[in-house]
């Protein structure tokens, strides 16, 4: 009798564990499959919030992730996205909001920390809260020290407040190349010549000019300190180094030498250590057209012309100057001259070899690609 309990009840255990180890089994595939149409659900309408931002829908994008993240709330990027997508709507305190959120979660990466604070800071900047903004990218930089990013949105948090002395000191401890560091030193010292304190401009235009002694803006400036100084004999000497080593860019300093002595003695030795460049022969010309030498300037501008083959509106303008100012013109000539004057376009053209920008003012970091150093004189 026992032997038929115990049979019985070894049949009825293994049984229920059967049925047991069926139905977990089914009740796991039957979670696992919920989660996979989960997930792909999640998937799709994340694919939808970045087709939508693709196309400028900001509002349907934001409705999209939204969704995506009432299922998967775990998804980081996801809230990161959101909050941009306020911030590009202008509704800085809901992205602030969706963004500080982010940093009370646990688990997260100092990578992931870094992106949210970048995030941070962006809002911040936006808003025109630079001093906040510039503490939440500092932050990112301390836990992700690679982060381009963030090291980029804090130079430009930098630049727009007028921060040369920060941003120099930042590319400095960064080893950034020297030419970046001469033109923040050289902005520093600009800012400083305008203050009216010559002694400090002094000294950090000659350290942009120690970074890099081809830095042709620091050159400019530290000449103009020293002719605010009244030290010409200094300032001459360092404008004659430009024309003579980068006549491309003797225009910016030919123009402010007063003296035509000095004037006339730099411009002979800028053509004669540059014979074949034509920004040595055009800007000597203008040069000695200003000081009332038009002889000179017309042997200058007939070879351009004849020999060069440089041929341009303005070259020919200036031509024409010059022979009436010899008294050589006639009313066929002054026909042309008011016929040239109708024609547009720029005499001296500065462009951007990197994205093409084009302007009549000199600039040494374009105002569209925000490039150092990739300005191009075209004449």
């Amino acid at each position: 009798m026992w032997t038929e309990i115990i049979s019985q009840r070894i049949v009825f255990d293994i049984s229920v564990a059967f049925v047991a180890g069926f139905l977990g089994g089914y009740g796991m595939r039957f979670l696992k499959k919920r989660k996979e149409k989960a997930r792909e659900k999640s998937i799709e309408g994340y694919v939808k919030g970045i087709s939508y931002i693709i196309d400028d829908e900001t509002d349907k994008a934001i409705e999209e992730l939204a969704k995506v993240v009432q299922d998967q709330p775990d998804l980081i990027d996801v809230y990161l996205s959101i909050g941009n997508l306020f911030r590009k709507r202008g509704e800085l305190n809901r992205a602030l909001i969706v963004h500080k959120s982010l940093l009370g979660r646990s688990h997260l990466s100092h990578e992931k920390k870094a992106d949210i604070f970048t995030s941070i800071g962006v809002d911040y900047k936006k808003a025109g809260f630079y001093s906040r903004a510039e503490e939440a990218f500092k932050k990112a930089l301390e836990l992700n020290p690679l982060d381009k990013q963030a090291h980029k949105f804090l130079e430009e948090v930098y630049e727009d407040n007028k921060d040369w002395e920060s941003l120099a000191r930042w590319q400095k401890r960064f080893g950034s190349e020297d030419n970046v560091v001469a033109h923040l030193y050289t902005e520093w010292g600009k800012k400083l010549f305008a203050d009216g304190d010559l002694d400090k401009a002094q000294e950090k235009l000659k350290k942009a000019f120690d970074s890099d002694e081809g830095c042709v803006d620091a050159c400019l400036w530290l000449g103009k300190v020293y002719m605010a100084k009244d030290k010409q004999k200094k300032a001459y000497e360092i404008w004659r180094k430009i024309a003579i080593e980068k006549p491309s860019f003797a225009c910016l300093v030919l123009e402010n030498i007063e003296d035509k002595k000095k004037l006339k003695g730099i411009v002979r030795e800028m053509l004669i250590k540059n014979k074949t460049s034509i920004y040595a022969l055009y800007f000597a010309a203008c040069s000695y057209e200003r000081i009332a030498e038009p002889s000179k300037a017309l042997s200058l501008y007939r070879f351009l012309f004849f020999k060069r083959g440089f041929k341009g509106v303005y070259i020919t303008r200036r031509l024409l100057d010059v022979l009436s100012l010899l008294g050589k013109d006639n009313e066929d000539m002054q026909i042309m001259k008011e016929s040239l004057n109708y024609v547009g376009g720029r005499e001296v053209k500065y462009v951007c070899t990197r994205c093409g920008f084009i302007s009549s003012s000199c600039f040494w970091r374009c105002p569209q690609c925000k490039s150092w150093d990739t300005v191009k004189v075209e004449i």
